[in-house]
């Protein structure tokens, strides 16, 4: 990583003085802070601001004992990332498991802080600058932390943290073939890594190996792509051995959720149009689009260069392929690998001075420094610091509405309800059960069956017979996301999060019984547990309606 950044000249101030640690230590004290305020919320009880990451530690408890699924029997892919799940496997079944993707997430966040501040060091770091553009260097770094989101990342416990790690690095990759100084070899294994941490890698990788198949680095170029694509093909072999899509059903599930069902140019263009329409009128796509508009401009500007256009060309092509087919909200965690990639060449490009070779002039290893673009940087960069402070602010109420509404449920279903139970938000409620321990995802991301079956075709008769089969009880589901539900399931409660803003896709989770269900064991259970309900969290019995509140 150091190899990327250039020494520091004489006479200049020491490493203490680097934009580097101004950044490391904003990260460190405003993920101290978070911590702190999402243990004082959950009264000690620390929860991620998501339930997905239980999935994963999930499917690692299974991995362990050689089921890759969560449910006896059945293979199944509920996890996105190839990588993440088995790095818990060695951990499985300890206390220290549920900790892991935190203890990760704040070492990854911590070079990702550090690596964005030697970005900018690497400009004017040991360079005669004035007092007040040195101030505004440090001020580019820290705002460069709340940017990238690193810390509303580091709390959801899952992979995207390392994923924008390693995008920064391709970043750095292009930013050094570009300047023609060394590569980085941290940047190239990133690079390599990244498809096997989340698949959209694959998109950023592909870049990377245009671009330095473009600026004649032909062997590096087929290096990421054979070493980067390999294990990715071996995953999907593995996955068709068990019976599986030979992408994870995770993916497949939300690319439904995203473009809808259908193939075809016609298909395309109604996606195309559909994300067009929901960046002109959605905030949420605000940060893509000036990072398209930018990206472009600034290709237009430096086209006739040979150095840079490939870079240049590169970058706007991920930033519009995520803003047209790529997914956004859910704590503006999907889009982080875009903005993680392209930013970093975006300013690689201003503060190096890239378009000065247009006038004749060239850039010297990356050390041409325009320092008055410095002020302009910081104003554009809180732009996107002020679309993403939501996530910041957001993430301790987020933890605090998960235990309240997901983790509830999880301790119903194991500790007052232990048998087979269905839901349609797989999460919480699959962690540290047995694998006999039945769980029916209606969401299709664990369960084959469901991902099989056309959404079309989920109707109230299908939900009965596929529920009977597995001889289930108690459906815990948000009514909202089915069209029509069996009129023999009975709501028997309704559980509720106060003060829920963020985290949870709704603060109200309806609970019915079918069948199957011993009718009296189910409400002896569900009246016991709702007397150790802690503060916060409501269950209303018998209820008349799947309004979004509860009657205390």
């Amino acid at each position: 990583m150091m190899a990327s950044i250039p020494r520091t000249a004489p006479g200049s101030r020491s490493v203490w003085a680097t934009v580097s640690v101004s950044a490391l230590i904003t990260y460190v004290l405003g993920a101290l802070y978070l911590l702190a305020r999402i243990l004082r919320v959950t009264h000690g009880h620390f929860t991620y601001t998501l339930d997905d990451p239980y999935i994963h530690l999930a499917l690692s408890e299974r991995i362990r004992h050689g089921l890759y699924g969560l449910n006896a029997g059945e293979p199944a892919s509920p996890s996105s990332s190839v990588l993440w799940p088995f790095l818990f496997v060695p951990f499985a079944g300890t206390r220290l498991m549920v900790f892991l993707p935190l203890i990760l997430n704040l070492v990854f966040g911590c070079v990702a802080a550090w690596c964005l501040g030697a970005l900018v060091d690497r400009y004017v770091h040991g360079e005669p600058m004035e007092r007040r553009q040195r101030w505004l260097a440090h001020l580019l770094g820290v705002l460069l932390v709340f940017a990238t989101n690193l810390l509303g990342l580091t709390f959801l416990g899952l992979e995207q943290l390392l994923e924008t790690l390693l995008c920064i690095g391709c970043a750095f990759l292009l930013i050094a073939a570009a300047e023609e100084t060394s590569l980085p070899r941290w940047s190239v294994g990133a690079a390599i890594l990244l498809p096997m941490v989340r698949y959209e890698g694959l998109l950023v990788t592909f870049a990377v190996v245009f671009a330095l198949a473009s600026l004649r680095r032909w062997r590096i170029a087929a290096v990421v792509l054979v070493a980067s694509c390999l294990p990715v093909l071996l995953f999907s072999v593995f996955l068709h051995h068990l019976g599986l899509p030979i992408l994870p059903m995770s993916v497949l599930v939300k690319r439904v959720m995203i473009s809808g069902e259908g193939s075809g140019l016609r298909h395309l263009a109604s996606v195309v149009s559909g994300a067009l329409q929901a960046a002109k009128n959605d905030s949420e796509h605000y940060t893509v689009v000036m990072l398209v508009a930018v990206s472009i401009a600034t290709l237009l500007y430096v086209w006739r260069s040979r150095r840079f256009m490939p870079v240049l060309l590169a970058v706007s092509g991920v930033a519009v392929i995520q803003l047209l087919f790529g997914p956004f909200a859910w704590f503006y965690r999907y889009e982080m690998y875009c903005v993680s990639f392209v930013l970093p060449v975006l300013l690689a490009c201003s503060l190096g001075g890239w378009g000065a070779e247009r006038d004749g002039s060239t850039v010297a290893g990356g050390r041409r420094t325009t320092q008055p673009a410095l002020g302009l940087l910081c104003v554009a960069t809180g732009a996107i610091v002020l679309h993403y402070l939501q996530a910041f602010t957001g993430t301790p109420n987020a933890a605090q509405s998960v235990l309240r509404e997901q983790g509830q449920l999880a301790r119903l279903t194991t500790e007052f309800y232990p048998g087979p139970v269905a839901v349609n938000d797989l999460g919480l409620v699959s962690y540290q059960r047995t694998a006999q321990q039945y769980v029916l995802d209606l969401g299709a991301l664990g369960s084959p069956e469901v991902f099989h079956t056309p959404s079309s075709e989920r109707t109230p008769a299908w939900l009965d017979s596929v529920v009977a089969e597995h001889h289930i009880g108690l459906v815990a589901i948000y009514p909202e996301w089915f069209k029509a539900l069996p009129k023999d399931w009975q709501p028997v409660a309704k559980l509720c999060a106060e003060e829920a803003y963020y985290g949870p896709a709704t603060p109200r989770v309806m609970l019915y019984g079918t069948p199957d269900a011993n009718g009296a064991d189910l409400m002896r259970s569900l009246t016991q547990f709702k007397a150790t309900l802690s503060p916060g969290t409501l269950l209303e019995l018998h209820p008349q309606n799947a309004s979004q509140t509860c009657r205390p």
